[in-house]
């Protein structure tokens, strides 16, 4: 298995936290949940105007990865934990493609 050309680690430890925005090309992309001692509900959130707009695209709360489809050029992700979604942490992972 290949390395991924863009590969964006975080690490978030409260409620209403985010981590950097990183832009993603069209194509496969993932977000890596780590396995560890947190409890929270983490937030893909997607902008395509690098980070004035979040949209969410999905809330996990399971140490694994998750794939998504990033649908043209100039899409930019970042992971967070949203005010009242953090219990204890932190919360690792990585937006990775």
């Amino acid at each position: 298995m290949s390395k991924p050309a863009i590969s964006k680690a975080f690490s978030i430890a409260a409620g209403d936290s985010y981590s950097a925005w990183v832009e993603l090309g069209r194509g496969e992309a993932m977000l890596v949940l780590d396995a560890g001692a947190w409890v929270a509900s983490v937030t893909l959130q997607a902008s395509i105007d690098g980070g004035a707009t979040a949209i969410d695209i999905d809330t996990r709360a399971t140490a694994k990865g998750y794939g998504f489809t990033v649908p043209g050029s100039g899409y930019w992700y970042r992971a967070g934990v949203k005010s009242g979604d953090y219990t204890s942490g932190p919360v690792t992972g990585t937006i990775a493609q």
